[in-house]
Parts: structure tokens; C-alpha cells; sequence
């Protein structure tokens, strides 16, 4: 067994059954469900034993307390007995040959002798067969596949679309270290997964498979009204698009309209959050990123003096 299927799963008893339908018809068959429940208060635990009772597919459930899906992820990582390591939400289905493009992807990344790739993704689709994401990005049909870092994806080609991918862990906690990101971690229930993955390609690239792995089902409690509405999401926002310009900055001439927008989003939020210009401005270490936040919070500073500006 070479390959684990990871899910992080909070109060969604409702939605397991779905999954676990589409992860009993995979093709492939020889890896193992590792679900990581994050605290869920309903009866996740009763269904998820429910499928182990059946015996049909190798299913290990943890238990944590709950701390946000990148903690869930830091678990999983930290105790997945397998090179790679596959993703799919607790409110997503798998279609039937997602394990078996994500294995045969490894298997010929090993054959051929790459060493420079370190994860392998696919489309995501949505219930209608659309593509989940946002531009126009896509591959020619007569394209397998690319391998092209993250920053090339999406800051030259404009990839905005959602991705699930297989990872090599090996290589991953090379690059990524969970216990670098530790500002307002008492409230950080999210760590933007843009921020792994540049991290990651900043060494290795991805082989993205001109295919389609998950489909994504609508999910309410997401909304961007409701995080609006809460200070600890507006945080949370602010957070990662702090450590995503901070440690990304030398990419900024890539493409400068996406990190003017970045920074933007972290003046913002910030400010919707309560935090203050010092408070913001403390923990930058890129010299870029230090002028040009002052530069994008100096309209709040004046307004706040003369009173024009209330968020």
C-alpha cells in the first residue's frame, strides 16, 4: 500500500455516507481511509463506524479535539504510514478513478526517474460537470498533462481553479512546516492551503492531469456573508494573506496585480478585525511588502484623522 485518502470532517455526519459511497467504487482499491474528525459534536463517530463495520474499505478514524482543518492536516500528515497522501473533503464525493490516476501518476513520475515533482493534482468539478474555480484556465484535450511549479500555475498562467491533490510526503515536510505559522493561532481555524503550496513550489513542481478527481457539492456554512460577519474569520483572512506576501514576495514582478491585491486584503480585513496599523505592520520581514503596506494603509490613517472612513 503506497497511497492514503485523508479527510478532515467536522459536524458532517450528513455527509459522509455520500463519500464513503464513491470511495467504495474506486477502481483502484489498495490504499487507506484516514479520517480525522476535529472535534464533530454530532454522530460522525457512530457513522464512520458504521462503514468500518461493513469491512469493505481500510478505514482508520481519529479523534481530535477541534482546532481547524490545517491542524486536522498537520495530524494526518504526521501519522499517514504511506509515501503519498490524497485529499478529499468530508462534503465532496470521489469520482471512480480518482485513486487510480493519482496512482498511476506516481508510478510513472517513479518510472521515469523525476525527482522534481512532488504533487499531483486534478480538476475539480462541480454538480453540474463545470469546472470548480474561476478564468478560463484549461488544458488541450491532446495534453496529458503539465508540470509546472505552483507559481507558474497560477501566477503566469492564471490557474485559479480548485485542485485536488496526491502528495509526496517526503518532499512536502521538507518544504512545509506547520509550526512556522503561529500568528493568532489561538484563532486560526484555517491555513489558506495556497500558502503549503507555494511553499512547496518553490522548490517542486506539480503535474497537473488533464482530469477530473472530485466533485464539489454546495456548502452554505461557507458563505463569504458569514465569515463577514465574523471577527475570527476576518482574522483568519488577514493571517494568511499575511504569511502568503511575506514569504512570496520575490515573485511579486510575476505578477504584481495579484500581490497588490493580496496586500490590499490584508490591510482590509485587518482593519474589519479590530487590528491596527502597528499590529500589522510588526510582523513583515519582506522589505517590499513593509512599504508597500504603508502605502496601502495610509488612506485609513488620514481618514481615521478626519473622520471620512468607518469600517
Amino acid at each position: 500500500m503506497r497511497n492514503t485518502l485523508w479527510t478532515p470532517t467536522y459536524n458532517r455526519a450528513r455527509f459522509l455516507p455520500r463519500l464513503y459511497e464513491s470511495v467504495k467504487n474506486q477502481t483502484f482499491k489498495d490504499f487507506e481511509w484516514l479520517i480525522i474528525d476535529d472535534g464533530s459534536t454530532d454522530d460522525t463517530k457512530e457513522v464512520v463506524q458504521s462503514f468500518i463495520d461493513e469491512g469493505v474499505v481500510r478505514i482508520r478514524y481519529v479523534y481530535k479535539e477541534n482546532g481547524g482543518k490545517h491542524t486536522a492536516m498537520k495530524l494526518a500528515y504526521d501519522i499517514c504510514n504511506t509515501p503519498y497522501i490524497s485529499s478529499v473533503d468530508s462534503d465532496e464525493e470521489l469520482l471512480p478513478k480518482a485513486m487510480e490516476l493519482w496512482e498511476n501518476a506516481w508510478i510513472d513520475i517513479e518510472t521515469s526517474g523525476k525527482n522534481d515533482v512532488a504533487r499531483v493534482c486534478l480538476f475539480c468539478q462541480n454538480e453540474d460537470g463545470s469546472c470548480v474555480g474561476f478564468g478560463n484556465y484549461s488544458l488541450p484535450r491532446d495534453v496529458p498533462y503539465v508540470e509546472e511549479t505552483w507559481h507558474e500555475l497560477v501566477l503566469h498562467h492564471g490557474c485559479h481553479r480548485e485542485l485536488a491533490g496526491s502528495l509526496c510526503l517526503k518532499k512536502f515536510h521538507e518544504c512545509c512546516d506547520f509550526d512556522n505559522y503561529t500568528w493568532h493561532s489561538d484563532t486560526n481555524r484555517f491555513l489558506g492551503e495556497s500558502i503549503l503550496w507555494s511553499a512547496l513550489g518553490r522548490k517542486y513542481k506539480t503535474r497537473l492531469v488533464n482530469g477530473f478527481s472530485n466533485v464539489y457539492h454546495i456548502d452554505a456554512d461557507d458563505s463569504l456573508m458569514r465569515a463577514a460577519a465574523d471577527k475570527r474569520k476576518l482574522l483568519n483572512e488577514m493571517v494568511n494573506n499575511f504569511y502568503f506576501v511575506d514569504e512570496n514576495m520575490s515573485f511579486f514582478w510575476w505578477n504584481p496585480k495579484y500581490f497588490i491585491a493580496a496586500i490590499g486584503r490584508y490591510v482590509i480585513f485587518g482593519k474589519m478585525s479590530g487590528t491596527d496599523f502597528s499590529e500589522q505592520h510588526m510582523p513583515i520581514t519582506n522589505h517590499r511588502f513593509k512599504i508597500m503596506h504603508v502605502l496601502l494603509y495610509l488612506p485609513f490613517i488620514l481618514s481615521d484623522r478626519i473622520g471620512l472612513i468607518k469600517l
